[in-house]
């Protein structure tokens, strides 16, 4: 009875290990295609983290652009406030020296004076001085601050009229 116990041991366990070696070829498959897997998974996960960072700096870089055209869009406003006001101060500087030809005499108090001699420099000499400049900004800024504020530009067909 031991021996046919034995017997049958043997045979279950050469019949075991037989059957395991006749199915190595395709464990060995198997074993093969996860570490291909797990290889393919690992490059996947780089793909991914490389997409993420570009993504990152895409954001970075889209937040950059906004900035920037922030900026660039407040240096227009300056450029655009800056040459309607000199419109304005054009304007006033014109219409006093239409007035003075009309009237033939000049009926100008202080703060007027200090523009037309401030502008006049600017105008015929080319040459600003932070003085000048600020005599006629504050003057042209207390007249227009609400048309050039609202980057109105001033109507001059009065001294177009007068020049034609």
């Amino acid at each position: 009875m031991y021996k046919k116990l034995i017997i049958g041991s043997v045979i279950a366990l050469s019949g075991f290990i037989a059957g395991a070696l006749s199915r190595q070829p395709e464990i060995n498959e198997l074993k093969k295609q996860v570490r291909s897997l797990q290889a393919e998974v690992e490059k996947l996960h780089g793909v991914i983290e490389q997409q993420n960072n570009q993504i990152h700096e895409l954001k970075v870089r889209y937040q950059a652009l906004k900035g920037w055209q922030f900026v660039q869009k407040s240096q227009q406003r300056g450029y655009i406030r800056g040459s309607i006001m000199y419109q304005y101060a054009l304007k006033e500087y014109l219409e006093m020296l239409i007035a003075a030809d009309h009237t033939g005499e000049v009926n100008l108090n202080d703060s007027e004076v200090h523009f037309y001699n401030a502008f006049g420099t600017i105008l015929n000499k080319g040459k600003i001085t932070d003085k000048d400049r600020d005599i006629v900004i504050n003057y042209i800024s207390e007249k227009y601050k609400k048309e050039i504020d609202s980057f109105q530009e001033p109507d001059l067909s009065n001294i177009m009229e007068y020049i034609n």
